[in-house]
């Protein structure tokens, strides 16, 4: 893998999502990357932790003596394990099945490469490459990253009032974007569905990320953990207590840990009861009005 050339900003941009600044660095402009305007919040200066090497090419061809894959997200994409590194391979859903992006990465995920074909998987602008981060893969990287001891990705809608953040865990379906709309206009709406938490001088914290739901308010920012809720569709607007053991459970359930790591799922686990003992855990059923928001502290 070839170092970055910093001399040149017009390849290469810093993003910081979840306070990890990660270089992505090429020999195409990045005005030519159909990246979305959610990435635009994350662009930061200074020095990153993770260096990655991007590419695009017009066929790829996987190795033939890959081994099986350790771990295989439906169809989406499937992880192996090559000598020390992870790689990652990303296929066309539709016959041939053929590899549109290959990424392959060291064993604690801070140096890496992302080679895409220029069609990718999805339809882009004319005349624009393909987002090397579209889904799953930047979702993928980041719960390997975080499993590495930094921290954790989370699903649940994120905000942050009066320099505090409240964090909304919640399946698909219980209403993480709908009381993200009860929020607009009175919080800061850091994601409404991917969430990372980490510590900070032992602090849990909760940060924005650019792979949000139907709310698409994002932030790069970041605050310190005040309260967790587990979120239900309610007849009521109700608050009741939950034991730390059981919001454990809880938490996990509703979380992305590196299931395909048994170092990664050690940490994983150490860290959500952290978290359960750090801050207050309570759940949360509620209708879909403003009303409930006069519940919260």
């Amino acid at each position: 893998m070839s170092d970055p050339d910093l001399s040149s900003p017009e390849t290469a941009v810093l993003l910081s999502v979840g306070g990890v600044p990660v270089l992505l660095h090429g020999i195409v402009p990045f005005s030519s990357v159909d990246f979305g305007p959610a990435y635009d919040v994350f662009r930061t200066t200074g020095d990153p932790q993770v260096i990655v090497e991007l590419a695009w090419v017009d066929h790829l061809e996987l190795p033939s003596d890959l081994p099986e894959p350790v771990f295989q997200s439906e169809c989406l994409w499937q992880l192996h394990r090559v000598g020390t590194h992870w790689v990652f391979v990303l296929s066309l859903l539709e016959p041939p099945f053929t590899p549109y992006r290959i990424a392959t990465f060291d064993d604690d995920f801070t140096r890496g490469s992302i080679v895409s074909t220029r069609k990718g998987r999805l339809p882009t602008i004319p005349e624009r490459l393909p987002n090397p981060l579209e889904y799953p893969l930047g979702e993928a990287l980041t719960i390997g990253l975080l499993g590495t001891g930094r921290g954790l990705m989370v699903h649940a809608l994120g905000v942050e009032r009066d320099g505090r953040g409240v964090l909304f865990c919640g399946h698909s379906g219980q209403g993480k974007s709908t009381l993200a709309g009860l929020f607009s206009g009175r919080a800061r709406i850091l994601n409404d569905d991917r969430i990372i938490v980490r510590l900070r001088d032992g602090i849990p914290w909760i940060h924005g990320t650019p792979w949000h739901g139907d709310c698409s308010a994002v932030s790069a920012g970041g605050a310190p953990l005040s309260g967790l809720y587990f979120i239900e569709h309610d007849r009521v607007d109700r608050v009741f207590g939950v034991r730390p053991a059981v919001a454990s459970a809880m938490l996990l359930a509703r979380s992305f840990p590196p299931i395909w790591s048994r170092r990664g799922m050690d940490f994983s686990l150490g860290f959500i009861e952290r978290i359960v003992q750090a801050v207050p855990c309570a759940r949360l059923g509620f209708t879909p009005t403003p009303a409930v928001l006069d519940l919260l502290p």
